[in-house]
């Protein structure tokens, strides 16, 4: 990772797809924050992270807590061209369609991977899946059914998943300097110039730089940093 990005599709037909999508005439964010869904442990630290991101898009539909109800974040989905969810995520190994984003009402109607495929996003342009297990396929490593593939074929040109669980305080640091070195929403990125630059980075190269300097404060610890890819563009 010192040499390369890396960026990854689930296949060439999902890719293309998403790159068909129109560029939003003007970018919205949906922050969707999730920090105690029932039956789950606390998330202690996704409303600092949520706080971050909202701070980075000024303007923001942000849904906290008990807001965060599966039908909320769907007609949120439709109008904004960037997400950040930062919440539970779970893999259901023996039906990955079930794979599901843990919203506030997750016990009666989960966000699944299956409702996610069925969407279609004209302006969508990032979503940011700061969750466990977002990119894992538990049974046939080829299959790509899992939220951050649907969230591509739903319209994102660029996906972040995690491919195994990851700690939240260190979650929400890569969440943090990933948006302050992204290139501002409505502008087009410069490069991929190096970390601290100041230029503005396209997504994969601005998760790379945040992966890399949380790598550098833990290098013997990839459990804790290389969970986190960008696919897509």
């Amino acid at each position: 990772m010192d040499r390369v990005v890396s960026s990854h599709t689930p296949t060439v037909r999902a890719l293309d797809h998403a790159r068909r999508r129109r560029r939003a005439p003007d970018p919205r964010a949906l922050v969707v924050c999730v920090p105690h869904a029932p039956g789950t442990p606390e998330l202690r630290e996704v409303e600092r992270e949520a706080g971050r991101v909202r701070a980075r898009f000024g303007e923001a539909l942000t849904l906290t807590g008990s807001q965060a109800v599966r039908a909320a974040v769907l007609r949120g989905l439709g109008d904004a061209s960037h997400v950040h969810f930062a919440c539970h995520g779970v893999t259901d190994r023996e039906d990955p369609s079930r794979s599901r984003l843990l919203v506030h009402d997750h016990e009666e109607t989960p966000l699944t991977v299956s409702d996610i495929f069925r969407l279609r996003l004209e302006h969508a342009e990032l979503a940011y899946l700061s969750a466990c297990d977002t990119a894992r396929t538990p049974k046939v490593p080829d299959e790509p059914v899992h939220i951050t593939g649907a969230m591509q074929i739903a319209g994102y040109p660029h996906v972040i998943g995690t491919l195994w669980n990851v700690d939240d305080a260190i979650a929400a640091d890569i969440a943090s300097d990933f948006y302050a070195e992204l290139a501002v929403p409505g502008t087009e990125p410069a490069g991929t110039e190096p970390a601290g630059s100041g230029a503005g980075l396209p997504p994969a190269a601005a998760l790379h730089a945040a992966v890399r300097r949380v790598r550098d404060r833990y290098p013997g610890a990839p459990t804790l940093w290389a969970a986190h890819i960008h696919a897509g563009a």
